[in-house]
């Protein structure tokens, strides 16, 4: 299977879990949850082992949201929240290495639906 083929279905996953516990944490917190890089390295297509209790300051890890990350992934997945003139929402990016460069994808769940970003080759600095 692609690489991006299996990180899209890894991304409609995490969504899927997320989308009720987001609702709920909003209406019980004021606010998203925002979720910590699951690896410290960018993995590479082959996947590596994420760390489920990543987590933001103030913020729950996501293993105690109740996202089930898989013992390995093909990639890096981070949650972002915003507050934004059209409303609150997230986005879920994700980076993997691919043949030596990292790709990012960004998934909106929200009004702002600029952030949603296609595949596309970041610099890393």
């Amino acid at each position: 299977m692609d690489a991006k083929k299996k990180v899209e279905d890894l991304m409609v996953d995490v969504l899927t879990q997320m989308r009720d516990r987001q609702h709920i944490h909003r209406a019980m917190k004021g606010k998203h949850w925002q979720g910590a890089r699951t690896h410290k390295t960018t993995p590479k297509e082959q996947g590596a082992a994420p760390n489920p209790s990543a987590k933001i300051e103030g913020q729950e890890s996501w293993a105690e949201f109740g996202v089930n990350l898989p013992q390995s992934l093909p990639a890096s997945l981070q949650v972002d929240v915003y507050d934004g003139p059209l409303g609150s929402g997230y986005t879920v990016t994700a980076d993997v290495v691919i043949e030596g460069k990292t790709w990012r994808r960004v998934a909106n769940v929200g009004p702002e639906s600029y952030r949603t970003m296609d595949w596309h080759i970041v610099e890393v600095g």
